[in-house]
């Protein structure tokens, strides 16, 4: 994603956002289950799936920000209140599919 963060695809279902510090075992997963997702200079934005695979197909979705200079994660049950705080943050990139990045489609190569 950038020079600080990934996102690791370990399945066909499953997506996590990583903040890269230390050593490889030491990696911290930041939010798991990422479906959509988007950043700016200062922000990390993401959708993920609430709970687990099916929720996908249920539209049971946790929206996140995510902070890049201090790893601060602020999360939100509904759209309506991460869009308002988007909004407040000056936050406006569009959450897209994993798919829709070079960066993603670059590494899924290796």
């Amino acid at each position: 994603m950038d020079e600080e963060y990934t996102i690791n695809t370990t399945s066909a279902i499953t997506s996590s956002l990583y903040y890269k510090s230390g050593t490889a075992s030491s990696i911290p997963n930041i939010v798991e289950h990422v479906n959509q997702v988007n950043s700016d200079k200062t922000y990390i934005i993401i959708r993920s799936v609430s709970d687990n695979f099916y929720s996908f197909f249920n539209k049971k979705y946790r929206y996140y920000i995510v902070k890049k200079t201090n790893q601060q994660v602020v999360s939100f049950e509904t759209e309506k209140e991460f869009v308002a705080e988007c909004q407040k943050l000056n936050i406006f990139p569009k959450l897209k599919s994993l798919d829709k990045f070079d960066w993603y489609n670059r590494e899924e190569a290796y």
